[in-house]
């Protein structure tokens, strides 16, 4: 089992999923044996889209593997949006203001971090606070923070 950290200062906006991969299990409540690990994935606006409408595919930079990259740590994902200019520009009553855009994500448990299934594994990407889904089919969006720049 893996521990969750609830996200603070993060507005959340959470997603249909209910039935969208078949069986639900992966969803279930935490304790349960079926559920998968809760992490974040920062990313661009543009990705963002093309994730919500298909689903997760491998990045390019693979620093740790070949895969599908989250953290458990919300700051780390936050993190990659900046570095990669992934900020959304939003209409406030106060003007425009830049947010961060991460997804909560579910992450199978059985493939996780898996060197069996992650060509080029290196097992320091725990250390570093990165886990890695070996397919777009590991992980799955459940919801969408946003946090003020």
């Amino acid at each position: 089992e893996r521990e969750y950290v609830q996200p603070t200062g993060w507005t959340r906006y959470g997603l249909k999923v209910l039935g969208k991969y078949g069986d639900d299990k992966w969803l279930t409540p935490f304790q349960d044996p079926g559920n998968w690990y809760r992490a974040f994935h920062g990313t661009t606006r543009e990705a963002g889209s093309s994730i919500f409408k298909g689903a997760f595919r491998p990045g390019t930079g693979n620093a740790y593997g070949v895969g599908v990259y989250c953290s458990p740590d919300v700051n780390i994902a936050a993190s990659y949006c900046s570095s990669r200019g992934g900020t959304i520009q939003l209409q406030t009553k106060k003007g425009v203001k830049s947010f961060y855009f991460v997804f909560q994500v579910a992450v199978n448990p059985d493939t996780m971090n898996n060197p069996a299934l992650i060509p080029n594994f290196n097992p320091a990407c725990e250390n570093a606070k990165y886990w890695i889904a070996p397919s777009g089919a590991d992980i799955r969006p459940y919801g969408i923070l946003i946090k003020e720049v």
